[in-house]
């Protein structure tokens, strides 16, 4: 006898088939894995972001409680390919056993570590870090059990926070692939080597302006580096500059931001006086020695390390038919520094001022957007990931 099956029956398979859609759409991920960091067995990807060229920073030294925040005396600045990648472990697995694991895998894997800096790397929540990482507006998060490294193979550089927020284990990281930038943005006049600088990079490190050992005077062996920089400004009369001091890391980080500011005023003052450069044209700060060239400790790094950076500036009132204009086809530039990111609201005047620290986010607050997965989905991720090799997937 032949069973007819109810139409409840029939769309039992169907509905069935609609939850695991549902589950593939949930499962579904904002990015992919880089190559150079592989993910921890069982992590769900979280957050990812990716630009073709944009600024980074490495911390080289343990963040310190400052001014109602927290400051990073010894950055290493970076540049090219950055890839911002946000990982949700498993439950049960700790923040020590991941940061660990990534730790001795770099190693093992050829890479130099600039910074470990071990749990409670900061004792605050991991948003304050955006301005010393440069992170612009990507998510960071969470106050327990901070851990972080920072290291490099070749011109590569990983910047990795791992840290505990809602019970899970997170980890927040930056790949940095060094790449040329794209040149011929800034069309600056002049064959010297300052102006194929700013043309090429829109930035210079200068050496050419002198000082002795602690002081702020500028040396009458400046002149030549005077004479260069009020020539190319002669010749680019819509140019601006910012004009950054840069020390070394000899003394306390007080005294060397002071130190910064008071050399790279000194040269926009003398380029005022000496060579009637507009004092508007000219924007001095400094940066005391968070920044540096070489971060090694000897003498021939340390020599790197002292210079007056140039940055190219575009006028803000800058019309399209500014020769500072892009050319036609190309990403419109900012009416703003070009070589260091915008300048940071109510920054004063007459100086670089470093960006303030962002309002700490929420403990495991998640911003709109974020994508969640649930238990199941994460059981599903899970199952297949925990497949993975962690050492396995480091490699050359």
């Amino acid at each position: 006898m032949k069973t007819l099956c109810s139409a409840a029956s029939w769309r039992r398979p169907a509905a069935l088939l609609l939850v695991l859609l549902g589950f593939t759409a949930m499962a579904a991920e904002p990015g992919v894995d880089h190559p150079l960091l592989p993910r921890y067995p069982g992590a769900v990807l979280q957050g990812h972001d990716l630009q073709s060229f944009e600024e980074a920073a490495l911390l080289l030294s343990r963040p310190r409680s400052a001014a109602g925040g927290w400051q990073v005396d010894r950055t290493l600045p970076v540049e090219g390919r950055v890839t911002y990648l946000h990982y949700e472990a498993p439950a049960g697995v700790s923040a020590l056993q991941v940061f660990r694991n990534y730790r001795d895998g770099f190693v093992q894997s050829g890479f130099e570590m600039l910074n470990v800096c071990e749990r409670p790397c900061l004792e605050g929540n991991l948003g304050w870090m955006k301005g010393p990482m440069k992170a612009r507006n990507l998510y960071l998060n969470g106050h327990e059990n901070n851990q972080y490294l920072a290291a490099r193979r070749g011109a590569d550089h990983v910047s990795m926070w791992v840290n505990e927020m809602s019970q899970r284990t997170h980890v927040w990281a930056f790949v940095i692939e060094g790449q040329p930038m794209r040149t011929g943005l800034i069309q600056v006049q002049g064959h010297s080597p300052l102006a194929r600088g700013l043309a090429e990079k829109g930035r210079f490190d200068a050496y050419g302006f002198l000082f002795d050992s602690g002081q702020s005077v500028l040396r009458p062996d400046s002149a030549p580096a005077l004479q260069e920089l009020a020539i190319v400004l002669r010749e680019n009369p819509a140019l601006d500059v910012e004009l950054i001091g840069h020390t070394d890391d000899v003394g306390q980080p007080d005294a060397n931001q002071r130190l910064s500011e008071a050399r790279a005023r000194a040269v926009a003052a003398t380029l005022i006086a000496q060579h009637g450069v507009a004092p508007a044209r000219l924007h001095a700060g400094g940066r005391g020695a968070s920044q540096p060239v070489d971060p090694a400790q000897h003498e021939l790094a340390r020599a790197k390390n002292r210079r007056v950076e140039v940055v190219a500036r575009m006028p803000v009132a800058a019309a399209p038919s500014s020769p500072l204009a892009a050319p036609p086809g190309a990403p419109a530039l900012p009416a703003r520094r070009v070589g260091d990111g915008s300048p940071q609201a109510g920054a004063r005047q007459d100086g670089v001022q470093p960006p303030a620290p962002p309002e700490q986010a929420a403990q495991g607050e998640k911003p709109s957007g974020t994508p969640t997965a649930s238990e199941a989905v994460r059981a599903v991720n899970e199952a297949a990931n925990t497949l993975r090799n962690l050492k396995g997937l480091f490699g050359r």
